[in-house]
């Protein structure tokens, strides 16, 4: 279950909605969160922007059932690109 109280400890701060949505996989929408005054930095994207304060009850719904996805230090590697053919070589088939 998404929580803002998770949120700030698994970043160390209240993240942006782009963050949440990416983090978590969810499709939240500007009326699913209620926004801090000002905008600021956002802890998870080093960029300004304005951060979530709380979930709505809508919110709140979509977040049941979510965990949180691995983050860029925990993201498996991206396994190396197929080298391309050169124009010379048959291909196989």
């Amino acid at each position: 279950m998404v929580t803002i109280t998770g949120i700030e400890k698994a970043f160390g701060g209240r993240i942006c909605r782009y963050c949440i949505n990416s983090r978590y996989g969810m499709k939240l929408e500007r009326k699913d969160c209620r926004y801090e005054k000002y905008s600021d930095i956002c802890p998870a994207c080093k960029e300004r922007k304005h951060i979530v304060k709380r979930l709505t009850l809508r919110g709140y719904l979509r977040g049941i059932g979510r965990k949180r996805i691995l983050n860029d230090k925990q993201a498996p590697e991206a396994p190396d690109p197929v080298p391309e053919q050169e124009q010379g070589e048959e291909r196989d088939g």
